[in-house]
């Protein structure tokens, strides 16, 4: 929940399925709401079916369905690779990216999408390959979990001062 940390220490009011209380969680985990990081590792997401590291199914509705969202102008995502994970998780990931930019470009919008992917060229998945899935589908992909949420921070600062792009501050 590194980026969920960043992201209030700059002043955004950040809602999370992971955070229990008013105000700060989310009033369901299957949908957002204005600022918001869910962890699809959660347990209500994973109860009776595979993670979404093994799985991508779960992680492709999602990103489905935010895009389907025209308040929705920014996801940022993390890739986990090695044993235990998906063969290849940025192939249908980087499918479900395209599709989503697609969309929202189609309504005039634009969708920044940044991830990280943790592994290396040694990963059976190849860390190098995998970010060129990501990078093909118009994803920035940033060397580091904290780096990918600074650049996501960097775009909700400008989004703030543009009022009219969707995300309200």
């Amino acid at each position: 929940m590194e980026a969920l940390a960043l992201l209030e220490q700059e002043g955004f009011r950040i809602l999370s399925n992971v955070r229990k209380g008013p105000g700060i969680a989310l009033q369901t985990p299957h949908r957002s709401e204005r600022h918001a990081i869910v962890d699809m590792g959660d347990d209500v997401f994973t109860l009776g079916r595979p993670h979404p590291m093994i799985d991508p199914s779960l992680r492709e509705e999602r990103i489905a369905k935010e895009a389907a969202d025209s308040e929705t102008a920014l996801l940022l995502l993390d890739v986990v690779l090695g044993y235990g994970a998906h063969e290849d998780p940025c192939g249908p990931l980087g499918e479900s990216i395209g599709k989503a930019k697609a969309q929202v470009a189609g309504r005039g919008g634009h969708l920044s999408i940044i991830a990280s992917i943790t592994g290396t060229e040694k990963d059976f998945q190849n860390k190098a390959e995998q970010k060129r899935k990501l990078e093909a589908a118009g994803c920035l992909v940033m060397p580091s979990n904290y780096q990918a949420a600074v650049m996501a921070l960097q775009v909700m600062k400008n989004l703030r001062l543009r009022p009219h792009a969707g995300l309200p501050a």
